[in-house]
C-alpha cells in the first residue's frame, strides 16, 4: 500500500514517525510531524509495516517504515 492510501485514515490529530528503508537492514529515520503536512514524492513510497505508539499531549503518534522501490 501507498502512503498516500494510507494517511487518509489517520485521524486530523495524528502523527506519523517516518522510517524509510533503504536496503536490507538499514534503515534512516525520517522525522516526525502531523501528517496535514507530509507532501511530495514521499506520499508515492511503499508502506511496509505500520505501528500505533500511543497517545500522547492530545494527538495519537504512529510508526510507519516505508521504502522507495523506484530507486531500485
Amino acid at each position: 500500500m501507498k502512503l498516500s492510501e494510507l494517511i487518509i485514515y489517520v485521524p486530523d490529530e495524528g502523527w506519523l514517525e517516518l522510517t524509510e528503508e533503504i536496503r536490507g537492514n538499514y534503515k534512516v529515520f525520517l522525522g516526525k510531524c502531523p501528517h496535514k503536512y507530509i507532501q511530495g514524492e514521499v506520499l508515492d513510497y511503499d508502506v511496509l509495516s505500520t505501528e500505533y505508539i500511543k497517545q500522547t499531549k492530545g494527538f495519537d503518534l504512529y510508526s510507519l517504515l516505508i521504502k522507495d522501490y523506484r530507486k531500485g
